[in-house]
Order: structure tokens, then sequence, then C-alpha cells
């Protein structure tokens, strides 16, 4: 695409571009899944940022290992197997104040996936 480009005016305009810095907040791959990136960042929270980085390689690294071990037919990303344990740990409902005549009740309704 940008050698067709190359001597028009076009060419010189794109290339006048200055490049984008990355977000501070980027880090490698595994982490461009939203609720791995949130989970990421409660890790963070409670340690320091590059502690936070190192404890998460080594559960990937460990997780990979284990899985590894166990044989031919199972999933080995990490990623994957982290995203179904938070999912399993998730609730499904909360309980909600309703009021009925004059009585609260606690009502059970189910929880966003934001949340």
């Amino acid at each position: 695409d940008i050698k067709k480009l190359k001597g028009t005016p076009e060419y010189s305009r794109r290339v006048a571009v200055p490049t984008k810095a990355a977000a501070k907040d980027v880090s490698f791959a595994y982490y461009q899944d939203p609720l791995l990136k949130k989970f990421l960042k409660v890790v963070t929270l409670h340690n320091d940022a590059m502690r936070g980085e190192k404890l998460m390689m080594k559960t990937y690294e460990k997780i990979k290992a284990i899985q590894l071990s166990k044989g031919k037919n199972v999933e080995t990303d990490p990623s994957i197997i982290i995203r179904q344990a938070v999912e399993n740990a998730r609730p499904l409902l909360q309980l909600e104040k309703v009021k009925v005549g004059g009585i609260r009740y606690l009502v059970p309704t189910p929880i966003s996936e934001s949340r």
C-alpha cells in the first residue's frame, strides 16, 4: 500500500505522522483480555507492579507445566484456565432489598457481567 503511494503528496503526509506511545497499562498479549487485565490490576494493587507481574508470570508457568504433565487432551493455555477459574468463582446472584407493604424483603437478583 505504501509502495504505491511513493512519490505522491499523500506519501509525504503519511510518513510525517508521529508514532503514538503505548499506554501505561499495556503489557504482553496474555493481558489483552479485559477480565485478565482486571485480574492483573487486582494482583498488582496488593503488591508493587513488578512483583505482581512476576507473580502472574510464575502462575502462568506453573499452570502450563501442570497441564503439560497431565497428558495430551488437556487445555494448556493458562489465560483460558484463569478465565475459567474466575468465572467459576464469580457469584451468580445478589440480594436486593424490596419493600412490599411496609416490610423489606431480600430478593435474589442476577448480577451483571461487568460486576
